[in-house]
């Protein structure tokens, strides 16, 4: 037999994903005692993760492209106070994708959490969901990391913290369009109309957007992936090595967590606007 060459990610983001999220944080790796199964367990599942995460993109894009296209038609069919018949109709397209796109974001997540287990082991990382909006995450660091882990484990349950308002809302969302809670979420606000001149399309509150709902937390859900990703492999890295955050705009197509020495860390969190994970 030949070599095969096999494409794993076909990455809709233009690299943001593949770059990004799978190459750099697997060059990350290099820097861990992970075994040579190990290694690959993580490469698997930084794989799948970011699949998911190509999956969540895609219905936001989708959904981005189906508004474009019935604003465009709303332009043509302008609704006046005075007319005696108003016609309109719900866009299915713009709910199937709010709704597909919730799905994925949770899936994701429970992707997510398998990673520790493979760097702690099954026996002390017994999560097999991202239960509770991040709580069962959160107690899982709390009390089943080793104590030399410790300090890691709070730098972590730093940033989940940060991460649970927003993981609240979308979970929340996620639970009424799927499990019709609290009556569900209305299929009759998927629409777009021209208003006397003013296009109103689909909202999510009184605020803000469906539309832009859904790209906050698309923004969000990658640098949660990517941080959790990131420590779950600190938790093995050699000892001479250590783990920072540096910019982390989107528009970067490189990962933001940096590899130094412990000496040259030193030097880098005397500075000003630098958070510590970890100190020795």
């Amino acid at each position: 037999m030949g070599f095969q060459n096999i494409k794993l990610f076909d990455d809709p983001t233009n690299g943001l994903i593949n770059l990004r999220f799978i190459r750099d944080l697997m060059a990350l790796v290099e820097y861990s005692d992970l075994t040579d199964n190990e290694k690959e367990q993580f490469f698997n599942l930084l794989i799948l993760t970011g699949k998911k995460l190509a999956m969540v993109w895609g219905h936001l894009n989708s959904y981005k492209r189906y508004e474009e296209q019935l604003i465009n038609n709303a332009q043509q069919t302008v609704i006046k106070k005075q007319d005696h018949i108003i016609s309109f109709e719900p866009s299915q397209e713009l709910f199937f994708e709010f709704d597909e796109f919730l799905i994925q974001v949770k899936s994701c997540l429970d992707y997510l959490v398998k990673f520790p287990a493979i760097t702690l082991g099954t026996q002390r990382w017994t999560l097999r969901t991202f239960g509770d909006k991040g709580n069962d995450v959160i107690k899982a660091l709390e009390n089943n990391l080793p104590k030399d882990k410790e300090k890691i484990a709070l730098g972590i349950i730093h940033f989940l913290k940060k991460h649970q308002p927003w993981l609240d809302g979308t979970i929340t969302a996620r639970d009424k369009i799927n499990h019709f809670i609290d009556g569900g979420v209305d299929f009759k606000n998927f629409i777009v109309i021209n208003f006397e001149g003013t296009i109103k399309t689909p909202m999510w509150s009184p605020e803000q957007k469906i539309r832009d709902f859904m790209i906050t937390i698309w923004t969000n859900i990658f640098y949660l992936c990517e941080d959790f990703v990131a420590t779950s492999i600190f938790l093995r890295f050699n000892n001479n090595y250590v783990l920072f955050h540096g910019s982390s705009n989107l528009d970067l197509k490189k990962s933001p967590w940096q590899v130094t020495t412990k000496e040259r860390m030193q030097i880098i969190v005397k500075q000003p606007g630098w958070e510590v994970l970890q100190e020795n």
